[in-house]
């Protein structure tokens, strides 16, 4: 779930900003509830998604904290054009195994990353903005001077 605004969400729209966004609820839990089949007969909604390095880094962290992967994440480079490469490592010994709680604000800064990134992605470009508002004042312009049809 995504609480946004004091509101529980499964989705936000694209203007939130990425700063009210929280991920909540317990992921142990619910893999435990997928893994025993005790989630139920209700519907579980799945989508696939592009992967950026934050939104991989997200995944393998919360594979790490399921104990789905015995590996750590050394560094994420790139992108280099549609590429970015991960290294993994074995986990150092004697580092603590992380809390619940620590993989939830992990969770959720990775996550404000990926909604900075996209955000960004979707932003329009100043200079574009600018041509395309001189390209429309141009053409009121002729049409008040009766030089275009209406």
């Amino acid at each position: 779930m995504l609480r946004g605004v004091g509101e529980m969400n499964y989705a936000f729209y694209v203007g939130a900003p990425p700063s009210d966004v929280e991920i909540t609820g317990d992921l142990g839990a619910q893999f435990a509830a997928w893994r025993d089949g005790t989630h139920g007969d209700d519907y579980q909604d799945a989508h696939c998604t592009v992967m950026s390095p934050a939104s991989l880094e997200k995944l393998l962290l919360e594979a790490r904290a399921l104990g789905v992967l015995p590996l750590d994440v050394e560094s994420i480079s790139g992108p280099s054009g549609c590429e970015f490469f991960v290294r993994l490592r074995k986990p150092v010994a004697g580092i603590t195994p992380l809390t619940p709680q620590d993989v939830a604000v992990q969770r959720t800064a990775i996550a404000k990353r990926i909604f900075q990134d996209y955000a960004a992605q979707t932003r329009p470009d100043p200079a574009l903005r600018r041509r395309q508002f001189a390209r429309k004042l141009r053409g009121l312009s002729r049409r008040l001077r009766g030089k275009a049809p209406k």
